[in-house]
């Protein structure tokens, strides 16, 4: 019975620190959602090609290449003049979508 109830608090523990979603969105006002998940994907595909070249290059992964997707993606996002909002500060009426790097939102 103490064996279960360890487990049940470890169980509880652990679910309260994990995060359901993004903690921030790419967000654009003059964007729909259509448009700020298209802008989305291509930079994902831009920030993936160089983490792939990145890896041929080194023959392997490791957390500089894994960081360089992730500032290659932003700066791509913040060029297209996306803004990173957390979830409570995002106007009511946006649509969200999750992606791999982070959400967007869009009219």
């Amino acid at each position: 019975m103490r064996l279960l109830a360890a487990l049940l608090a470890l169980l509880l523990f652990l679910m309260t620190g994990c995060e359901l979603g993004p903690t921030h969105y790419w967000y654009h006002p003059a964007r729909t959602l259509e448009q700020a998940k298209a802008d989305c994907e291509l930079c994902e595909e831009r920030a993936r090609a160089d983490e792939d070249a990145a890896k041929d290059r080194q023959d392997k992964t490791t957390p500089e290449v894994e960081r360089g997707a992730h500032y290659i993606f932003e700066g791509c996002m913040e060029s297209k003049g996306y803004f990173k909002l957390r979830d409570f500060r995002l106007p009511s009426e946006v649509r969200k979508k999750n992606y791999s790097l982070g959400g967007v939102a869009g009219r």
